[in-house]
């Protein structure tokens, strides 16, 4: 845990430490007041506000009695497509967050810790290896302000999720409205670290109503509002707005940052296009220059003298064309070879290997006096640790006052986005009470019951979909406890 989420967290206990004092105080008749006059309602770790602006203003769209008749269609077609994609969505995202839990590395761990005897732990360690290596993108992430999430990521998250929240509450209250279903309440609520979003409507006019497609439609507006931010969100990563105000540089790389700790003679805004005369013409390139250049030349060092009696021993066809590469000697006295474990001596790099028999040169004849280790060199060292140290881009900004740290910060608020609109479609299409998904399965068993005469079996579907929810749920929320703790 770094520094930001610890401070973070300690701020949420303060405040709301702060807040319980004062709420202690407050009287049960002034407490009355403020919901009166603010619909503010204070709870132990909740604070929830009831807008009536909103409310009237959502009351009063009137979405059924539209002047253009174009917009009337327009609305009648979003909304069946909500329950057409909702519908199709509902399976899927069943099995998803399903498989997503029982093959996450927490639960792996878990089931071997209890159902594994040490018979087979050991057997099965060595076959199973692989399979731990290839799940390690398994892990279950937990996204928690203070904990698991830095500050820059918390801000982030909170923004996404008062976004999805609005949106997806904003979808049932203009659907309702559609059909003629006046909201009680639209307000907000803050819960420990999670603002959210609620809306009220009436449960009389909703169950008054009996088109079975227009209760269809008010229950799937949210999911369909999450799903338009899924795809915004989705378009917005893979082309980031921002790109508008930064141009692509054709040949280089742009360093946007360099680690000050260590000095490496770059500065900010410098574009490096070749290292070792090797042209950089993208981030790919850099890395395998990179590994190329800081490989550890392990190696020895032959003296020159020692080549020439091997020369003059030998026939003049079978002379070697050696490379000088050994740094800190003479380059013009020593030659540089690779020293394999086996006791094999080979030529390092362009020297092939069909020279080695015409050299004649084998370990016995090697001694203290004619071998030197081949250290690391210094230009090694810079290119090992400097350039690893900086931060570089192809985007090059058109205004000086845009940085492109905001480029990429746009990008991780949409990947939050995403990230939020996805689980809150996953989680809220549960079957389990008082999620939509519950509402949804209800109104698909009355639908096909009053349709194909299938009662019996469709209600005992329903009752283990619900049962199946409430354990995805509690697994959840223990792995996220174990997982935070």
């Amino acid at each position: 845990m770094d520094i930001s989420p610890l401070i973070l967290l300690w701020l949420f206990i303060i405040f709301w430490s702060i807040y319980n004092l004062i709420r202690s105080l407050l009287t049960i008749e002034y407490q009355r007041k403020l919901y009166k006059n603010y619909g503010l309602t204070l709870g132990l770790i909740s604070i929830i506000i009831e807008n009536q602006s909103i409310t009237k203003w959502i009351n009063n769209l009137k979405f059924n009695q539209q002047k253009f008749h174009y917009l009337q269609i327009i609305y009648n077609y979003y909304f069946r497509l909500s329950v057409i994609i909702s519908y199709l969505l509902f399976p899927y995202a069943l099995y998803q967050i399903s498989k997503s839990l029982f093959y996450a590395n927490e639960i792996q761990h878990l089931f071997n810790h209890f159902l594994s005897f040490k018979s087979t732990t050991k057997t099965n360690y060595n076959g199973n290896n692989n399979n731990n290596n290839n799940n390690n993108n398994n892990q279950f992430m937990v996204m928690f302000p203070g904990l698991t999430l830095s500050l820059n990521d918390s801000i982030y998250f909170f923004i996404s999720i008062c976004i999805c929240s609005l949106l997806h509450e904003l979808g049932h209250s203009f659907a309702a409205n559609r059909h003629s279903i006046k909201i009680d309440t639209f307000g907000f609520q803050f819960n420990f670290c999670l603002p959210l979003t609620f809306v009220s409507i009436p449960m009389e006019q909703y169950l008054k109503n009996n088109n079975i497609l227009a209760k269809m439609e008010i229950t799937c507006a949210g999911f369909m509002s999450n799903f338009l931010i899924c795809l915004i969100a989705l378009f917005c990563i893979i082309i980031n707005p921002m790109s508008i105000f930064f141009t692509s540089i054709n040949n280089g790389l742009l360093i946007t940052s360099v680690d000050q700790s260590i000095i490496t003679g770059l500065n900010e805004y410098d574009i490096i296009t070749k290292i070792n005369n090797v042209p950089i013409n993208n981030q790919n390139d850099l890395l395998i220059t990179l590994n190329e250049i800081s490989k550890y030349q392990t190696g020895f060092c032959i003296g020159n003298d020692f080549i020439d009696q091997l020369s003059s021993s030998s026939s003049s066809s079978s002379m070697c064309n050696f490379e000088n590469c050994c740094n800190g000697f003479d380059q013009q006295k020593n030659l540089c070879f690779i020293y394999k474990k086996q006791q094999i001596i080979i030529m390092k790099d362009k020297i092939s290997t069909k020279y080695i028999k015409n050299c004649n040169i084998d370990q016995h004849q090697l001694s203290l006096s004619n071998v030197y280790h081949l250290n690391e060199t210094d230009w090694q060292n810079y290119y090992k640790l400097c350039l690893p140290a900086i931060k570089v881009t192809k985007m090059k900004p058109l205004f000086s006052f845009i940085t492109i740290d905001f480029y990429y910060n746009v990008e991780t608020f949409f990947r939050f986005l995403f990230i939020i609109s996805i689980t809150m479609i996953q989680f809220n299409i549960l079957p389990f009470s008082p999620l939509d998904g519950y509402q949804m399965l209800t109104l698909a068993t009355d639908y096909i019951e009053t349709k194909f005469k299938f009662k019996s079996k469709f209600r005992l579907l329903h009752r283990l979909l619900h049962l199946w929810s409430a354990i995805i749920i509690f697994m959840y929320i223990f792995l996220s406890i174990f997982k935070i703790f």
